[in-house]
């Protein structure tokens, strides 16, 4: 019997995909989440490092659009609550401590900024979870560009010393 699987008429067969759940270093008929990701050459397997790298990156892009836009109404909220304390006919109305709260619209943006964020990094995580040594590689270089691009803002004094500013909770 014979168990060499191959054909006698000359045709090819499929390359099948290998996966392993122990570390390796697959790069050819390695499959990523799933068989329609068959990385098929050395070509396709640099693209998809490549591309590893780039999710990542874009990923920590998104997370600095998202503080960005959180530090963007939240000037908002002070510049309008800044401008309600000057008219002094009203100034004796307003709380000590008005208490910040996104509207349902920005709330609404924040949570689609997240969304994106967890589903990208979900991905990410089942891309580790194939154990290959570059995809992971891949992910931490793509992770320390992204921070080292994008994620400089949060070490910045921003001027706003309250405990709120400096990121503290329960003010």
């Amino acid at each position: 019997m014979d168990m060499s699987h191959g054909s006698s008429d000359g045709s090819t067969t499929a390359a099948s995909c290998q996966i392993s759940m122990l570390w390796n270093w697959y790069t050819i008929d390695f499959c990523f989440l799933s068989e329609q990701a068959h990385i098929r050459s050395v070509g396709a397997f640099v693209g998809a490092i490549v591309g590893v790298v780039v999710i990542v990156i874009a990923l920590e892009a998104l997370r600095r659009l998202s503080r960005d836009y959180d530090r963007q109404i939240k000037r908002s909220f002070h510049a309008s609550l800044a401008q309600i304390q000057s008219d002094s006919s009203i100034k004796d109305e307003l709380p000590a401590v008005p208490l910040f709260r996104p509207t349902f619209s920005q709330h609404l943006v924040r949570s689609i900024f997240y969304t994106i964020q967890f589903g990208t990094a979900y991905i990410l995580m089942l891309l580790g979870m194939t154990y290959n040594g570059y995809i992971l590689f891949a992910i931490f270089f793509g992770g320390f560009v992204g921070y080292l691009l994008c994620a400089r803002d949060t070490a910045t004094d921003h001027g706003d010393n309250s405990a709120a500013g400096r990121g503290e909770c329960c003010v």
